[in-house]
């Protein structure tokens, strides 16, 4: 449910603080009006306050400043007077799971903080827990109206998506009862594109446009990515032509001082430089379009694939590793390359003497590959977990909205000529694959893993891409049970199994011993299972699970191993999976109750 606010990248120093800071830009009477606007509603304004704004104009990221700024939370204070101050936030996200883009997501992510800030709610609440009444009695609740304010943060209501039955009107409808209903104990920050239901929806002397005050944001961020200009004239100019141009666009912004630097990378001709930002066009998806079309054809295919592939994991809310793209030209060449022995050269990171140094390398080669490749409509992040971030570089697009221009008709008939035959659900198993043999084991990390793997092994399971003797799976497994990244299956000497939680992107194992087996008071162990055989189970997967049974008997060899397997086939049972292969998961249970 935190997913798309930990996301949400932070904002470039210095920008968006003229919304909280006085003193960034005086002699502004624009930013200075609407800062007072914003701080006057915080320390002492009730109702909805509406930040609009253009496609990509930053919206989502104020929206994270401004959720986690101490001067937001000094100001709500001094409106909260001697009550208890409660913020609660949600950041709808289309390409999302269901509950991230949903009023029903809205109200359990909402209720889930405020029951979390307030523990003694829990028994108000109990009996409805999760339904629609459960939130609207927190808000009517009378005796707390006396002891609590709370301001709640909604981003991006456009992106909104209900069921059918649920339009936008019924998630505004809510938004204004918990309004009236909280009798002043409640008021809300919400963002959105300025589409005509929302500008009627919310009062206009409470709304700030943002494109209309950021140009001077815009002049900053520039002016630092853009120091490897050395002509200061020159530099001037291109600030200058960027920040007046961009109409208030930080995407467009971004994207175009990335094909700048570009630029400037493969030539240090400051004419070609100034005369590559003339060439650019204003809108924003026409700058889209042109950056498609930049892509040299050489590298056109590679680009074209690594879209595929960081798209379909985004359906999943994963992320392509770095390194793996370093293998698509490789896969292009031959499919099967990952699983073969003779691909030896995989095997070589693990003998090289000074491995962090090799993997920087690799790391570089693979980002330059990526950059010079896909022209900014992707960039390199940290992998997150939760709310941390991870030693694991992906590769993930520039904004939310690039995925929607690449499905467009005209784009996909583009992407259909370049990927024919490439098979995309296996060239995701086959890379990942790849990294995973070509990479130490103390670079791997087991949660991104256990969560990544689950992804892609889940998109070639359900393409239907394994049968028997399951060759991929096999090496995979076996890679993985050498890079240490199976399970601790050595614990059921030691633990007596209690129980075990699965999560919706993976499965994690939350393990107690018994009281007389624990080395300290609440011992417990977490791990996540990353190996074929559990996926498959937790997939619904059971012809895979009964070959795999049969063919290797020390995966059931102690009651801990069947523990695992049992329950995540038992979870299986809510997958469609199922009913196609009833008659196997008949046959694991046999094989595993026995």
């Amino acid at each position: 449910m935190r997913q798309r606010f930990q996301m949400v990248d932070e904002t470039h120093y210095q920008t968006f603080r003229w919304i909280l800071e006085e003193g960034m830009d005086n002699d502004s009477q624009r930013l200075s009006d609407a800062r007072k606007l914003f701080t006057d509603w915080l320390a002492d304004g009730d109702g909805i306050f509406h930040i609009a704004g253009k496609l990509g104009s930053g919206k989502s990221t104020l929206m994270k400043f401004l959720r986690d700024h101490p001067r937001t939370k000094a100001d709500l204070r001094k409106w909260a007077g001697n009550r208890k101050l409660v913020l609660a936030s949600f950041f709808f996200w289309r390409p999302g799971s269901s509950l991230q883009k949903s009023l029903k997501g809205l109200r359990r992510s909402l209720l889930h903080d405020l029951l979390q800030a307030i523990p003694g709610l829990v028994r108000v609440v109990f009996p409805r827990q999760w339904q629609q009444a459960a939130l609207q009695t927190v808000i009517q609740y009378r005796d707390l109206h006396n002891s609590h304010r709370f301001c709640f943060f909604l981003d991006a209501l456009d992106e909104y998506e209900g069921p059918p039955q649920q339009d936008c009107k019924e998630m505004l409808d809510s938004i204004k009862f918990w309004i009236s209903a909280s009798r002043g104990a409640v008021k809300i920050c919400v963002s959105s594109r300025e589409d005509n239901v929302f500008e009627n929806s919310f009062p206009p002397e409470k709304r700030l446009r943002l494109q209309d005050l950021t140009e001077r944001d815009m002049a900053r961020y520039v002016q630092d990515k853009l120091q490897d200009v050395q002509d200061l004239e020159v530099r001037g100019r291109l600030v200058h032509e960027i920040a007046s141009r961009s109409e208030g666009i930080f995407l467009w912004t971004v994207l175009v001082v990335k094909a700048l630097r570009e630029c400037l990378e493969e030539s240090q001709d400051l004419q070609a430089f100034e005369k590559e930002l003339h060439s650019l066009p204003n809108e924003l998806e026409a700058l889209f379009e042109h950056l498609l079309g930049s892509i040299r054809r050489s590298a056109r295919e590679r680009a074209y694939r690594i879209f595929a592939m960081v798209s379909k994991l985004n359906e999943r809310q994963a992320q392509l590793p770095l390194l793996s793209c370093m293998f698509v030209d490789e896969y292009a060449r031959n499919p099967g390359f990952a699983v073969e022995t003779t691909s030896r050269h995989l095997e070589i990171m693990g003998e090289t003497q000074d491995k962090r140094h090799y993997r920087e390398v690799q790391l570089a080669r693979a980002r330059k590959l990526v950059q010079g490749s896909c022209k900014g409509l992707v960039e390199i992040r940290d992998a997150k977990m939760d709310t941390r971030r991870l030693d694991v570089k992906c590769v993930m697009f520039t904004h939310r909205t690039i995925p929607e221009f690449l499905q467009r008709s005209k784009i996909q008939t583009e992407m259909a000529l370049h990927l024919e035959g490439f098979k995309l659900e296996d060239g995701i198993a086959q890379l990942l694959l790849a990294e995973i043999r070509s990479t130490d084991s103390v670079f791997l990390n087991p949660e991104y893993w256990g969560k990544t793997l689950f992804a892609a092994l889940a998109i070639r399971c359900y393409a239907g891409m394994d049968m028997v003797p399951y060759s991929y799976l096999t090496i995979l497994e076996e890679e993985l049970k050498r890079k240490n990244l199976g399970p601790p299956l050595d614990l059921d000497a030691r633990f007596t199994y209690q129980g075990m939680t699965l999560v919706e992107y993976g499965i994690e194992v939350f393990m107690t011993p018994s009281v007389r087996q624990q080395r300290r008071p609440g011992e417990a162990y977490r791990f996540r299972l990353s190996l074929p055989s559990y996926i498959y189970a937790r997939l619904g997967a059971a012809n895979y699970v009964n070959w795999k049974i049969r063919q290797d008997p020390d995966l059931v060899k102690t009651e801990f191993r069947k523990s695992l397997l049992l329950v995540c086939l038992t979870k299986s049972l809510y997958q469609a999976c199922f009913t196609v292969q009833r008659d196997a998961t008949i046959d694991c249970f046999k094989l595993l109750t026995v």
